[in-house]
């Protein structure tokens, strides 16, 4: 009972992506930023750089390396993705900030550099542990800045305050990344009608970020020529005829070539040709 495409994808009968949410004005717009990243080996002196044009399993590779909490990529990307956080709680005060970590060992390392960095207190859940250092509920009821998760958050958690995600895991499905910036993307208002994303410049996570970004031009579109639509459906109903009624003011004067006649003069002639021709 499954149909499959000429990719052998499965097919629904029916689907409700990021475009149709946007339309419906149920998601905030995506502004993505790419950060590129060298891992050095210091005994070799080999040298890898995460950057589009790079086949997937290099970046794999280069990934997973780069994410090293000690290492300076990390730091950076925090140091960023909090700018830019704080920028947003300028206008939206509880706004909050998500980063997606490797695993709960990665985790609690990344949470060390935000303290540091940041000067700041996450709450740290990790799915795969009995026991949390917070809640999702205790986080989404205060007015924390960061939030530092493995998977749990990207699983179905509403927390509509985040609205900045920083992206330090590993997983580069195009489904978990979908669910990951799904989390920043709930719309409260029309004060936060923006989420911002941090990726790694690795290709498998921008092509999926370029997927996102046509749906969400073709929404815009959309969204643009419906409101010309309506904008040119209400002026053609304010020249209903049976709303007006016109007047005729007069002439100043009629112009042939470049000679001007008089109003008066061109009303007699007007007025001797209509006798003529009765």
């Amino acid at each position: 009972f499954v149909k499959y495409d000429t990719n052998r994808s499965p097919v629904g009968d029916f689907s409700y992506g990021y475009g149709e949410a946007l339309n419906d004005l149920v998601v905030r717009t995506l502004v993505f930023e790419l950060s590129k990243g060298t891992v050095k080996n210091e005994s070799t002196g080999d040298a890898s750089t995460l950057a589009s044009g790079i086949t997937d399993e290099e970046a794999a590779k280069t990934l997973f390396r780069l994410l090293d909490p000690e290492g300076d990529y990390v730091k950076q990307q925090i140091i960023i993705a909090n700018d830019e956080l704080d920028e947003v709680r300028k206008t939206t005060t509880d706004a909050g900030g998500l980063v997606l970590c490797i695993d709960q060992h990665h985790a609690s390392k990344v949470a060390k550099v935000i303290r540091q960095v940041t000067g700041s207190e996450p709450s740290v859940i990790l799915s795969d542990s009995a026991e949390t250092n917070d809640s999702v509920r205790g986080f989404k009821e205060s007015k924390k800045k960061w939030l530092v998760a493995v998977r749990q958050v990207s699983e179905g958690t509403d927390i509509k305050r985040l609205q900045v995600l920083c992206y330090l895991t590993n997983t580069a499905t195009e489904l978990f990344f979908r669910q990951a910036v799904g989390r920043v993307s709930r719309l409260r208002g029309v004060d936060d009608c923006n989420a911002y994303v941090h990726l790694p410049a690795d290709p498998r996570l921008e092509r999926y970020m370029r997927n996102m970004q046509n749906e969400q031009l073709k929404a815009m579109t959309e969204q643009a020529e419906k409101v010309t639509r309506e904008r040119a459906k209400s002026e053609q109903a304010s020249l209903d005829f049976d709303l007006y009624s016109t007047s005729h003011d007069g002439l100043e004067v009629a112009q042939i070539g470049r000679e001007k006649i008089p109003t008066d003069v061109y009303l007699r002639v007007k007025k001797l040709a209509e006798e003529q021709s009765i």
